[in-house]
């Protein structure tokens, strides 16, 4: 059985917010970590595609687009080219849009994937609680995002 990994954040968030906003500057610096987006907007029009920033597939762990009248959503992708690069969100929503994005490193190689979601939604709240949440195993990253009064946050 080999050494459980210890998963950090590399360097500081991508942030940014503003009207109708579809990308998002972001710079991975190394192939095999792993990048967590977050995006959030006040209307329950859904991110229904995430292309870019030096990641080859993104894959959708939850949208609470069902649960809310406003819509959040989590993205991760394995990167696979480092540099400069622009994520693309596809959504038709309009209004504010907001971007939190973050780099993770196991400090070597291993199969980033999803092995649990819980979505906890209210409509009226101006404060929340990220849900309780259990490893299937040592060694996980645990992700939440949070969309109040129009702020986004997560991690």
């Amino acid at each position: 059985m080999g050494a459980i990994p210890v998963i950090t954040p590399v360097g500081s968030a991508a942030n940014a917010s503003g009207t109708a906003l579809k990308t998002l500057a972001v710079s991975p610096t190394a192939a095999g970590d792993v990048l967590v987006l977050e995006v959030g907007n006040p209307s329950t029009t859904q991110v229904t595609a995430v292309s870019g920033g030096g990641v080859a597939t993104w894959v959708k762990v939850v949208d609470s687009n069902s649960a809310t009248p406003a819509d959040v959503s989590l993205w991760f992708g394995t990167i696979t080219s480092v540099g400069a690069a622009t994520i693309t969100i596809t959504s038709a929503a309009a209004g504010v849009i907001t971007f939190h994005c973050q780099q993770f490193t196991a400090g070597g190689p291993v199969a980033w994937s999803m092995d649990t979601v819980t979505l906890t939604a209210s409509g009226t709240s101006t404060s929340g609680n990220y849900p309780s949440v259990s490893p299937s195993s040592a060694g996980e990253l645990f992700i939440g995002a949070a969309f109040v009064a129009s702020a986004s946050g997560g991690w």
